[in-house]
């Protein structure tokens, strides 16, 4: 995969200032490469752009550098992008059994003119599970 320097750059920019927003005792590079379960000069040589993360080094980033929902996913959507590939941690849900119920939808939505308001739809659909989910069940009176 060859990626552009300009893209590096950007992508490495955007690691850095998450680590730094990071607390000051846990944002040094050594810690967090070793978190990350890599040596400090690969993350700094991401971090400088002279470097690109594997699949699997940016998922070991998102989860290490105590992001938010929003900034794991942009993080993640950004190497997407970059890299031209799903992002990893949707990649990494497909491939598992329970993604594995997603292939067929995907299958029949590929290729058709399937409006926006139909995905809103389903995002809601979706939404209204995850709530159900939270919500207390009901404990039998004896």
């Amino acid at each position: 995969m060859k990626i552009a320097r300009k893209d590096k750059v950007k992508f490495g920019a955007l690691v850095n200032k998450f680590r730094q927003k990071m607390p000051r005792d846990m944002n040094p590079l050594r810690k967090v490469a070793a978190e990350c379960d890599m040596n400090f000069s690969t993350l700094n040589d991401i971090e400088k752009g002279d470097g690109f993360p594997t699949e699997a080094v940016v998922l070991r980033l998102s989860e290490n550098l105590l992001l938010s929902e929003k900034d794991k996913h942009g993080l993640l959507d950004k190497y997407s992008d970059i890299a031209k590939v799903a992002p990893p941690d949707i990649d990494r849900y497909l491939i598992a059994e329970d993604g594995k119920a997603w292939w067929d939808v995907l299958r029949l939505a590929e290729g058709k003119d399937i409006p926006p308001d139909t995905f809103k739809e389903i995002k809601k659909i979706i939404t209204a599970l995850e709530d159900k989910k939270d919500e207390p069940t009901e404990q039998p009176e004896y």
